[in-house]
């Protein structure tokens, strides 16, 4: 197809094969990996207006956590090119994707519990207002304290 040339490190210039999405979607999931299956996602770049290459990972549960993102060192997308799944063979080698996917998954277990708890505790503080035993206050309007004070019942 031909090569794409990136720049990285500030001077240094970087060649790689240009390849399509389906060549890259293809070596994406054939990466092993034990977390679930590495796939390639397109989105548009509203910023710079183009598109922008995601990894995400399928796991067993139907969730798509983000993986990477295709960018250079200024966050601007980089041109799909073999590069890329090499940058992810890198990110598993060195651990990084799992500890990436471990910590997402502890987050969300977090965010699950604390919303549970704030749910509870919404619940606790309406409990007395569902059974009747308090009433909700009422915003009283400006015009209803003026007739309560001429009929002298607002004192």
């Amino acid at each position: 197809m031909g090569y794409v040339v990136s720049k990285h490190g500030g001077n240094l210039l970087v060649a790689a094969e240009a390849v399509d999405e389906r060549s890259i979607s293809h070596a994406l999931s054939r990466i092993p990996n034990p977390h679930g299956r590495l796939f390639l996602d397109v989105d548009v770049n509203e910023q710079y207006r183009c598109v922008e290459y995601k990894v995400r990972l399928r796991l067993s549960t139907g969730e798509a956590p983000f993986v990477t993102a295709w960018r250079d060192e200024q966050g601007r997308p980089l041109p799909l090119s073999s590069a890329l799944t090499e940058h992810v063979k890198m990110l598993i080698e060195t651990d990084t994707l799992r500890q990436a996917t471990e910590h997402n998954r502890r987050f969300r277990e977090s965010s699950v519990k604390d919303m549970g708890d704030e749910v509870e505790e919404i619940a606790r503080d309406m409990l007395p207002y569902i059974q009747g035993r308090k009433s909700s206050p009422l915003h009283r309007s400006v015009s209803l304290r003026m007739a309560r004070s001429r009929t002298g019942r607002g004192r």
